[in-house]
């Protein structure tokens, strides 16, 4: 009975199941005050990338974007990470030594990114800091989304909000 109950176990774990989720969208914004993560060529190379449009977010614990930038076909880049601007009441930025973290979204797949440690990859933010990732042992898959075909072509008359893939009918 133990070892039937030991096969059913890992029968129900071999299958891969995702959940829906919110793909985050890259940051564009600028809070007058940032640090640079310097994302090297060990980083970059770990990545096991599909999608031409494929991006690296940075974001506080309560999932606040802070921070984008594209991964496809570079060696190595860098991102701007946002800290909070302290002259208007809204928090729209990390906090000084708030952790930041990192996702990957290659497609419609979104991956939380891990280090040697197996520990959610992550740094202190600090107004005017520079840091390096360098290695990244693993991805792990954290969500799809579901394909919703449309028009995606925000000035088309027939645009569809829900629409995360183009399917060639946008009327202008």
């Amino acid at each position: 009975m133990k070892k039937l109950f030991v096969l059913i176990i890992l029968f129900i774990n071999s299958f891969n199941i995702t959940a829906q989720c919110n793909i985050p969208q890259p940051y564009s914004g600028n809070t007058g005050a940032n640090m640079t993560v310097m994302l090297l060529p060990n980083f970059i190379n770990s990545l096991d990338l599909v999608n031409e449009d494929a991006y690296i977010v940075a974001h506080t614990a309560s999932g606040l974007i802070i921070g984008s930038i594209p991964v496809f076909g570079v060696t190595q880049n860098s991102i701007a990470v946002w800290g909070d601007d302290t002259l208007t009441p809204e928090v729209e930025g990390a906090l000084t030594s708030e952790e930041v973290f990192f996702q990957l979204i290659d497609g419609a797949n979104l991956y939380d990114i891990y280090d040697e440690s197996d520990l959610l990859l992550s740094v202190n933010y600090s107004t005017a800091g520079i840091q390096g990732l360098n290695n990244i042992v693993s991805q792990i898959l954290n969500c799809s989304i579901e394909v919703v075909q449309g028009c995606t072509d925000a000035t088309a008359c027939n645009y569809n909000s829900e629409a995360n893939e183009d399917d060639g009918s946008c009327v202008n």
